[in-house]
């Protein structure tokens, strides 16, 4: 089976977007998930609201990391956003259109469907943390993750840290801010 005619329209679009703003937008809209992994975005003046969950703007995020290289801003309004999840329903329900001939298929793709969606419903972040942090700490990657963040994985590690342990707002201002200074503190010594 192939897809290429499903992901080649979304592709596209996507290798137009500038990588960095794409990622910001990103973040954002992350920021205004719900506790069920729902995001609410106005839509229109009328008051319609579009929703799409929270393993969507992550699948969104893996794509955009894969294929980001141009220089448009796409993401930052919420009908570039719509667009863009709306591409990723199309996308899934193309290949279930296609691969889904049987019950047996059905629930294959439940299975499928469930490892994509379940890990949401819990809502406590650590071990994906831990896995993350193991990843960017390799030798190769903690260079550049520092390099596009301007922070270090052990940095960004005890940021979340305190966050989770803390309140959330005091906590990320207190480490923003000591990071900052580490940051300055470093950078005098090596003058």
């Amino acid at each position: 089976m192939t897809i290429y005619d499903l992901y080649e329209p979304f592709r596209n679009e996507l290798q137009r977007m500038a990588l960095q703003t794409a990622l910001a937008s990103i973040w954002s809209y992350q920021r205004l998930a719900a506790a069920s992994g729902q995001i609410k975005l106005p839509v229109s003046i009328n008051g319609s609201i579009a929703e799409f969950h929270i393993w969507e703007l992550h699948t969104l995020c893996r794509e955009v990391l894969l294929n980001a290289s141009g220089s448009e801003n796409t993401l930052s309004t919420s009908s570039g956003m719509i667009r863009m999840i709306d591409h990723i329903r199309r996308i899934s329900q193309g290949i279930s259109e296609r691969t889904v001939n049987s019950g047996d298929d059905a629930l294959n793709a439940l299975h499928t469907l469930g490892h994509q969606q379940v890990r949401w419903q819990y809502s406590r972040d650590e071990a994906r943390l831990f896995r993350a942090y193991h990843i960017y700490s390799d030798h190769e990657l903690a260079p550049i993750f520092r390099q596009a963040t301007g922070i270090s994985v052990r940095d960004i590690a005890v940021c979340i840290e305190r966050c989770m342990h803390g309140s959330e707002g005091a906590a990320v201002q207190q480490c923003i801010a000591a990071t900052r200074h580490n940051q300055l503190s470093a950078s005098l010594h090596r003058v």
